[in-house]
């Protein structure tokens, strides 16, 4: 109830500032959060073996808070964002093929909770699930029970298969919500990333966006390391953040690549050149 409160405070709030319609995150990476706070004691509240059941209760919140949201405004628009993983058997490894298939199979229960596939009693419905947001990162796929792979291994899956079998499942409209790597590989992997949504489009998948994570460089979840993997230096200057340049003309080509302005896109109407210092 307090969560729905809240939403209905923001939903009420965002509609005194502007009359566009309102894009909302109800509760992002519902699967993460699940895993981390109710498997592995990663994150709040630190429990162990419990994730099924903390992923029903932060869907309840979600749906709880999506049925606020369009109370204020039925206009609202959803995008659930979850990983996008794959999970690969390990021929060498001693489990059946059957484990990893499942394993990845769950990546999908926080979206069939909140559209009521599953568990239907919590309130979920397909409305629910308006577009799906996939948060897709270099270190995504892994061997059952083993470790990560990554594009060069002969068991990876492209980024564009796997948008295939998202769209496949739920036939929404999909949205990469986050995508981004650390240190000088950053402009290549929004071009492999670009690279792949355009093969996932030619195949039918609409898919709507790229969004890169983070914009500026920050802190590090676990040991406060500096992390160089923004657009965007992680010091204010008095003339603006230092700007890491191969990324920015990346951003320039991958908006002209998909025929987006620039400043529709929220960027300077200009090359990158002319943004700033270097990064």
């Amino acid at each position: 109830d307090r969560f729905a409160a809240f939403a209905t405070a923001a939903a009420r709030r965002f509609a005194e500032e502007t009359d566009v319609v309102p894009f909302w995150c109800p509760i992002n990476e519902i699967s993460f959060f699940a895993w981390g706070g109710g498997d592995v004691a990663y994150l709040n509240p630190f429990a162990r073996g419990r994730g099924f059941e903390l992923k029903v209760q932060l869907s309840r919140a979600a749906i709880a808070a999506m049925r606020a949201l369009r109370a204020v405004d039925p206009r609202a628009r959803f995008v659930q964002c979850e990983p996008l993983i794959a999970i690969h058997h390990d021929p060498a490894a001693d489990a059946p093929r059957r484990e990893a298939e499942g394993w990845h199979d769950a990546q999908f229960q926080a979206a069939d909770l909140t559209s009521g596939r599953i568990w239907p009693q919590i309130g979920g419905e397909p409305g629910f699930l308006d577009i799906v947001g996939v948060n897709y990162y270099s270190t995504n796929q892994w061997l059952h029970g083993g470790p990560q792979i990554d594009h060069d291994h002969p068991a990876h899956r492209p980024l564009s298969d796997l948008l295939v079998e998202v769209h496949a499942r739920y036939g929404r409209p999909i949205l990469v919500s986050e995508t981004g790597i650390e240190g000088d590989a950053r402009a290549a992997w929004l071009r492999r990333v670009a690279d792949e949504v355009a093969l996932a489009r030619t195949r039918g998948v609409p898919v709507e966006g790229i969004c890169l994570y983070p914009v500026a460089n920050h802190l590090g979840w676990d040991d406060d390391r500096l992390c160089p993997n923004g657009l965007l230096g992680h010091e204010p200057r008095s003339n603006g953040r230092t700007v890491h340049l191969p990324l920015a003309e990346e951003v320039h080509a991958t908006l002209l690549r998909f025929g987006t302005d620039a400043q529709a896109a929220g960027l300077p109407g200009k090359r990158p050149a002319a943004w700033g210092g270097r990064g």
